[in-house]
């Protein structure tokens, strides 16, 4: 039994009806937090040089520069002993190239910031690669932990709903993504925009969906969004300079069963 299914019959050991175990599930998300507090191997960095094989082209913007690194993510490290230890590959190492300076404060007509980053899977083994350095390596562990949409639950402790003092009872509550902190799933964080709401731009950008032109339109196109994307990396980065950076990586979740990482959407927010 996983550890969903042994919620479900928990919750109904309390009395909850399928119905409602449904409702609130719908809104919930488990997710797996990479965080400098664990123990066992090291699932992932924030910061410092990728690991990957020589024949691995190191990956360039728009105008021919390198990418830093940002963050990197040990799939064979990850816990699987829940859906959201299985969202990324079993092993091989997860890349995140993005040169988020030039894009933000030198970006040029006609590029975008889609234009700055590269998410990459590359093989088990290979040898660190120095390339620029955006920050120190921070060395992250992996636990499983609990995000809610629209139910009646916060990360600060309002566990005033049922099923959500259950539910904690199985998973500890995700924190906020941070420079020590990463999310692979879970729900989008938001500081001013959601990441969803980026998603639904660019698609509008790229004529996969039709513009929006009023509220209602948007919302239904956010709504799908919210079905059928999720967060593949959300992590924050360091240093004065960077301490209000967010950055979030955002996939459709039928591109992350094939899987297609090079259409991931950025949504990096900027800014207390």
């Amino acid at each position: 039994m996983n550890q969903i299914a042994a919620f479900r019959a928990a919750a109904a050991e309390q009395g909850a009806t399928p119905a409602e175990i449904d409702t609130w599930l719908a809104t919930t998300r488990i997710c797996l937090e990479l965080t400098t507090a664990g123990t066992g191997p090291v699932a992932g960095q924030i910061g410092g040089h990728p690991i990957m094989p020589d024949d691995q082209p190191w990956p360039q913007g728009p105008t021919g520069e390198d990418l830093p690194l940002l963050a990197a993510i040990d799939c064979a490290a990850l816990p699987r002993d829940t859906d959201a230890g299985n969202l990324l590959p079993a092993d091989g190492r997860l890349l995140f190239f993005m040169n988020y300076d030039e894009y933000y404060f030198d970006g040029g007509e006609g590029f975008t910031e889609q234009d700055y980053f590269r998410v990459l899977h590359v093989p088990s083994g290979g040898r660190e690669h120095r390339g620029e350095q955006s920050h120190d390596r921070v060395d992250l562990f992996a636990t499983v932990r609990l995000t809610c949409g629209d139910n009646d639950y916060r990360t600060d402790g309002d566990d005033s709903h049922p099923l959500t003092r259950l539910a904690l009872e199985f998973w500890p509550a995700a924190g906020q993504p941070g420079p020590d902190r990463l999310r692979i799933g879970g729900h989008g964080d938001v500081a001013h925009n959601s990441p969803e709401t980026t998603v639904v731009d660019v698609l509008a950008e790229r004529g996969e969906v039709r513009r929006h032109e009023n509220w209602e339109e948007f919302s239904r196109l956010h709504d799908q969004v919210m079905r059928d994307w999720i967060p593949l990396a959300q992590f924050g980065l360091p240093g004065e300079d960077d301490e209000f950076t967010n950055a979030r990586f955002m996939i459709r979740r039928a591109d992350l069963a094939e899987p297609r990482f090079d259409r991931v959407i950025s949504s990096t927010e900027f800014g207390g």
